[in-house]
């Protein structure tokens, strides 16, 4: 089962050098990013403001699985669902 943020949360998230989620903060403690489990970009209503974003479906280390994504144009982190 999963819950999905129906408005997304924002993050602090470390990045890599190709800005890949290496450690969240979640739940007022830092996780590292055990593995992303997947990968994918959305670009959204690109015909009245363009919206494009890099998802990631991640492994923490506490077990926790998530996707959290990058909005490419202002750089933000968004939390968008948790898995159970």
């Amino acid at each position: 089962m999963n819950k999905l943020a129906w408005e997304a949360h924002a993050l602090q998230v470390t990045e890599s050098a190709a800005r890949e989620p290496v450690a969240i903060v979640y739940a007022g403690s830092e996780r590292k990013v055990e593995g992303i489990l997947c990968r994918w970009r959305m670009c959204q209503e690109w015909w009245k403001r363009p919206s494009e974003r890099d998802y990631f479906r991640v492994r923490l280390d506490s077990g926790l699985i998530c996707e959290v994504f990058r909005d490419i144009q202002s750089g933000c982190w968004q939390l968008q669902r948790v898995y159970d």
